[in-house]
């Protein structure tokens, strides 16, 4: 009987595909970052937003997760199709 070693390259959650999930979230982090330290609307620019449409409360949050989570799932299935 011979058993067969999964090699790093065959593996889906290879040592490149760690490094490459690291980096993501290291630049998702400073992306975070950048958009809190933006300056903020001025008083006269709120009045003008006031009448429009605007997602506030978990719709808001769940948008953001729902895109995020896109930007997850087509690298990872993008992977898994490729080596099967």
């Amino acid at each position: 009987m011979s058993e067969s070693k999964t090699t790093n390259n065959e593996r889906i959650f290879g040592g490149n595909f760690i490094v490459i999930a690291i980096c993501f979230v290291i630049a998702l982090f400073g992306f975070g970052y950048v958009l809190v330290k933006l300056p903020e609307i001025t008083p006269e620019q709120i009045k003008i937003y006031q009448n429009g449409t605007c997602i506030k409360g978990g719709w808001r949050d769940a948008l953001i997760v729902t895109h995020v989570l896109t930007f997850v799932l087509i690298p990872l299935a993008m992977r898994i199709f490729f080596k099967h």
